[in-house]
């Protein structure tokens, strides 16, 4: 083989190589939001591409038709595909042709709107709200366990928290869902992934687009790959969309009156392209490179070294006074009905998690049994809480306590969940031998 032809063929390979991992980038940002009361609207499913499957989505039909929030994000990761429910701690894993949770526990409520990603080849959770504050709360989800775990971040914000979220190189960007768009004060606040430390951010657009002291508010998001596409109701100036280039900071304006996927009963984002169905049941693939260019510049995002507190505070000081009477007078009006609040990760019926040891003791004369969910209430002596919800949650905790403790002393956990094989919506709690 004469050197021109090796010459020639080793170009060949590096191109197929190039071209092969540059398409292995591009997959890599893939989520499809789905909702389930509106599956019966979606015309085709041929809409679905790379790794999602109309079996997973009529799966999920089929097993939380009857559940209160039906909103799904379904993501790729280098294993497999994940479900994750809006204002639940699920992790679904599609296995073999069935979902599977891998979340051990019954908590749900805190992260409602907010973002699901994975980073590393692990799995997040950041923000957004729950039945009592809105947060930043960034958890990641421990495998090993089968529990998701808070991880501490320098210059937490408090009371704070939007649905408006996107990943930015190497932050992550939380936009004010209502604010002001003066000069003097932020847009949002965003996290270094490296320090895990935050700070706040301003967009400062040119003179045209100023709200010109009044306030904006940020109505819907979507996040892709390099870009980040929001707009606003008020404020800002246009009907239309803005979209955040992640790689230059650059923000362009784009009229898009007949974008409508907001209206739509799924969204499937493959890196920059967005495919959706219009309110007249067609489907349309949008590119964000080609919007972007097509819009007009307005502005610049500006990130801010240090985190200014007297900035945040004047934001939400009035919000946390408020937040803090509401929370007093609930406090006041309920407290003859409940002896217990159960508030995740705050407070979690300390009295009864301080006699553990008395509980294990006693889980020890039932060693090798299986024990329905009223008997493991007894005996961990949360039998009379009436209220299902402070309910389930005291009981995980305390589960996740004991198991935690025995895991330590004897090598094991003590506590195991079990669906019955006659009936897989039934649960038992298996007694591990001692």
């Amino acid at each position: 083989m004469t050197c021109k032809r090796q010459f020639i063929i080793c170009i060949i390979l590096i191109n197929f190589l190039l071209l092969n991992y540059n398409l292995l980038q591009a997959s890599d940002f893939r989520y499809l939001k789905i909702y389930l009361n509106r599956i019966k609207d979606i015309k085709s499913f041929e809409f679905l591409e790379a790794d999602f499957t109309e079996a997973q989505l009529l799966s999920l039909t089929t097993n939380f038709e009857t559940i209160p929030s039906q909103t799904f994000i379904l993501r790729r990761t280098d294993k497999h595909i994940a479900a994750f429910r809006d204002c639940s701690f699920d992790k679904w894993i599609w296995d073999e042709g069935i979902w599977r949770n891998i979340y051990l526990f019954d908590e749900f409520g805190m992260n409602c709107s907010g973002l699901f990603f994975f980073k590393d080849q692990k799995c997040y959770s950041i923000g957004s709200y729950g039945f009592w504050r809105k947060h930043v709360d960034l958890l990641f989800f421990d495998e090993n366990f089968g529990l998701w775990e808070k991880l501490d971040a320098d210059n937490q914000p408090q009371d704070f928290g939007s649905k408006h979220i996107t990943l930015y190189k190497d932050k992550i960007l939380v936009f004010l869902e209502k604010g002001n768009n003066d000069d003097d004060l932020f847009s949002g606040m965003y996290m270094n992934w490296e320090n895990k430390s935050w700070s706040f951010f301003n967009l400062d657009l040119n003179a045209d687009f100023k709200s010109n002291g009044y306030d904006f508010e940020i109505t819907a998001s979507l996040d892709f790959k390099d870009y980040f596409l929001f707009n606003s109701n008020g404020g800002f100036k246009g009907n239309g969309w803005y979209i955040l280039n992640k790689t230059s900071n650059e923000i362009r304006y784009y009229e898009a009156s007949n974008i409508h996927f907001t209206a739509s009963p799924f969204i499937q984002v493959i890196s920059n392209e967005m495919i959706y169905q219009s309110p007249n049941l067609q489907t349309h693939k949008i590119n964000m490179e080609e919007i972007f260019k097509k819009g007009s510049f307005v502005g610049l995002l500006q990130f801010k070294d240090s985190l200014n507190q007297n900035k945040i505070r004047d934001v939400i000081s009035i919000k946390t006074i408020a937040l803090m009477t509401l929370f007093f007078v609930v406090f006041i009006l309920v407290r003859s009905y409940f002896k217990q609040r159960i508030i995740w990760g705050r407070k979690i019926n300390r009295h009864i998690i301080d006699e553990t040891d008395e509980i294990i003791k006693k889980l020890f004369q039932r060693s090798g049994q299986l024990l329905e969910k009223e008997e493991l209430d007894f005996y961990l002596g949360i039998q009379n809480i009436k209220n299902q919800d402070v309910l389930r949650v005291t009981r995980a905790k305390l589960i996740n306590e004991i198991n935690n403790k025995t895991l330590i002393t004897s090598g094991f956990k003590l506590i195991n969940r079990m669906r019955s094989e006659d009936d897989k919506r039934f649960i038992y709690y298996h007694i591990i031998e001692k």
